[in-house]
């Protein structure tokens, strides 16, 4: 928030004590209301105003109405500048396409601003789900490298386009190939947050001309949130149109399973690492929303792991999960984890105590499809299959798949 310098005066006691008094309820009143926004996942009300965001002393005329995404803001110049806006830190400006802007000469909101190009066309992508958030609104065109090798994406247009050559790799996120980025003349890098566990790589890159955006899409509670992101790479990309009409169909889809009645099912998501311990997601992550959205309830309920780590995962042992969720009434493998078993039996050797939980019992075992968390754009597709497995009437579920029972994969 800005800052306020407050004068006190120096002569009279009472004063001083009224200010005091003053500052004192003012405390009070932050610490009772926060600034997290509502229950539905729309932000606070209580953010910075619009001449916190003057750029040499224009203040923005407009900023953009988000739905549920709290990561982020936009605000619109009288010129055809934006300003995205990153609440983990992080201010980027796109200067009009006709007019043009130089770097301000002063920060906003206590941070610096990076210039990036009005439209990208030599894009570095390393963050992997904002792929199908580009492929939603028709800008994978303007991807011309991943730091993604071509075996690792579970998307079908990133890997044809490999193939072709129309998209390289030019190194993982920590070791790019900064000699092919340069030749190439590169001229945006899209990274996750992982990259501060490499931050020299941040700065070369920025040493070579190659702007940096930090992609905090992952840090969202709410699946709407996370979605919503694709407005603000409407905005960077300049498909602003197709952003909108692409994240109002999602919602009006979403918003009809919502409207279902639900059930009283519950539902863990969980895989099984290299050691035999059980990864599950924190109750607030964005696939326990999911599970709530379609109508059935998360366990294990209240896990909090650490949420500033920008990491969903929760690591529990084998007994912590089956005192938590040997009544859940569905299990779901995350095979966007570790490999998904190919039937129940196998989960059960590689887990005996699973074959003790009410949903390997009872024949309700899903595995998530293995590009699960890279299709980002599929939210209202995820949800819909969600509520027809907690409603019995799955069918063929395209994101989900039962694990047989060993007689039917035998």
């Amino acid at each position: 928030m800005m800052r306020r310098t407050i004068h006190k005066p120096v002569c009279r006691f009472w004063a001083e004590m009224m200010t005091a008094a003053v500052l004192l309820c003012a405390i009070l009143c932050m610490m009772s209301c926060g600034n997290a926004g509502d229950v539905t996942g729309n932000p606070a009300e209580d953010t910075e105003p619009l001449t916190s965001f003057a750029l040499d002393g224009t203040v923005p005329d407009q900023e953009m109405d988000l739905s549920y995404a709290q990561g982020f803001r936009i605000f619109y110049y009288p010129d055809g500048a934006r300003l995205l806006h990153l609440e983990r830190g992080g201010d980027y400006l796109l200067p009009g396409e006709e007019t043009g802007r130089t770097l301000p000469s002063e920060t906003v909101s206590g941070h610096e601003i990076t210039v990036l190009p009005a439209r990208p066309s030599e894009l570095y992508l390393a963050a992997s789900s904002v792929m199908a958030l580009m492929r939603s609104i028709g800008a994978m065109d303007q991807i011309r490298y991943t730091g993604i090798e071509e075996d690792h994406w579970t998307l079908e247009e990133p890997v044809e386009a490999m193939r072709s050559g129309r998209l390289l790799f030019a190194g993982k996120y920590s070791a790019p190939d900064y000699e092919l980025l340069r030749k190439g003349h590169c001229d945006l890098a899209i990274e996750s947050s992982m990259i501060w566990h490499a931050p020299e790589v941040k700065e070369q890159l920025e040493r070579l001309g190659i702007p940096v955006f930090i992609d905090y899409s992952s840090y969202e509670g709410d699946p709407r949130g996370r979605l919503e992101w694709v407005r603000l790479y409407g905005e960077l990309t300049g498909t602003q149109a197709q952003a909108e009409a692409f994240f109002t169909r999602q919602l009006e889809d979403i918003n009809a399973v919502l409207a279902l009645s639900g059930t009283d099912r519950t539902a863990a998501v969980f895989a099984i690492d290299s050691a035999g311990r059980v990864v599950v997601r924190r109750s607030s992550d964005y696939i326990p929303r999911l599970i709530v959205m379609a109508g059935g309830t998360y366990v294990p309920e209240n896990l909090a792991g650490d949420p500033e780590s920008g990491s969903g995962s929760v690591i529990l042992t084998m007994e912590q999960f089956y005192e938590d969720c040997r009544d859940a009434d569905i299990l779901i493998y995350n095979a966007t984890y570790t490999a998904a078993p190919q039937s129940v039996a196998e989960l059960v050797r590689q887990q005996p105590m699973l074959a003790q939980f009410r949903a390997v019992q009872n024949g309700q075992v899903y595995a998530a499809d293995g590009s699960f968390y890279q299709a980002t754009d599929s939210t209202a597709g995820i949800v819909r299959d969600l509520h027809a497995i907690f409603n019995g009437d799955a069918g063929e579920p395209e994101w989900f798949h039962a694990l047989p029972s060993e007689k039917e994969a035998g």
